[in-house]
């Protein structure tokens, strides 16, 4: 549950620093072309730029932070609650449907991660 819970977090802290990056590229970006366009620039740093934008969106989207960090914190609720009601069972019948919930939870966060990764 804890190492679903950092990797979300991890995950989640990558998207955001890559999403501001992008965003700092593509002002400067601005800045680039306006500066060219007033004769200030003679090199094509706007093209570079862009370039460079168009780079990180691609990385950003084959490393799929946003949507493991997504699968990551579900994966962490749903292991969050099935300890919770682990800890609560009060014979052997509930248990084995709460690990068999476990166990569920576990095998559809291994199913999407094979699907994220095309090893279906």
């Amino acid at each position: 549950m804890a190492w679903y819970s950092e990797k979300a977090t991890r995950h989640v802290k990558s998207a955001s620093r890559w999403r501001l990056t992008l965003v700092l590229v593509e002002g400067l970006g601005v800045v680039a072309a306006l500066l060219k366009a007033s004769g200030i620039v003679s090199v094509d740093l706007p093209g570079i730029l862009a370039a460079i934008l168009g780079a990180g969106s691609a990385w950003l989207a084959v490393r799929q932070h946003e949507s493991l960090g997504r699968a990551y914190t579900f994966a962490a609720n749903d292991l969050s609650i099935v300890h919770t009601r682990l800890r609560s069972a009060v014979n052997e019948t509930a248990w084995a449907r709460e690990v068999a919930d476990a166990e569920e939870a576990i095998s559809r966060e291994h199913t999407m991660w094979r699907a994220s990764r095309g090893s279906m």
